[in-house]
C-alpha cells in the first residue's frame, strides 16, 4: 500500500500540533524547577519511556517487525525510569495544581489525537477498499 501525500500531510500536522502543545508543559516544569530545584514525580519514569522507545524502535528496524520494537523497549524504559525514580526519589517533589492541569490538558490533546488517528485509519482502509 502506498502512502498518500494527503496523509503525509496530516501526519506532519499532528506532529506540529503536538510539538506546540508540549511547549507550555516544558515551560511550566522548567519554572518549577527553577522555583523549587526539585524535579516532580514521574520525571523519571517519562525519561525512561522515551529512552526505552527509542532503545526499542531501531530494535524494531532491525527485526523487520517495526511494532515489535517499541512493545520490547517501553517496558524496558519503564523498568529503568522507576529505578530512577527510586534512587532520585527525595529530589523529586509532588505536582503543584499548574502541573495537573496542563497533565490533564496534556491527556485530553492526547485522546484526541489517538481517536483522530483512528479515524484517519479507518478512512485510509475504506478508501484502499473501493
Amino acid at each position: 500500500m502506498t502512502t498518500t501525500p494527503w496523509l503525509l500531510v496530516l501526519i506532519l500536522t499532528l506532529i506540529i500540533i503536538i510539538a506546540l502543545a508540549a511547549i507550555p508543559a516544558f515551560k511550566v516544569r522548567r519554572e518549577e524547577y527553577r522555583r523549587t530545584g526539585k524535579h516532580p514525580k514521574g520525571h523519571y519514569m517519562g525519561w525512561g519511556i522515551a529512552v526505552g522507545f527509542m532503545i526499542g524502535f531501531p530494535l524494531g528496524l532491525a527485526t523487520d517487525n517495526i511494532a515489535l520494537g517499541p512493545a520490547l523497549g517501553i517496558p524496558i524504559g519503564l523498568v529503568i525510569g522507576a529505578a530512577l525514580e527510586q534512587k532520585h526519589a527525595k529530589d523529586l517533589r509532588p505536582l503543584t495544581a499548574r502541573e495537573e492541569n496542563v497533565q490533564r490538558m496534556g491527556m485530553l490533546a492526547g485522546v484526541g489525537i489517538l481517536l483522530l488517528g483512528i479515524l484517519v485509519f479507518f478512512a485510509t482502509l475504506f478508501l484502499a477498499n473501493r
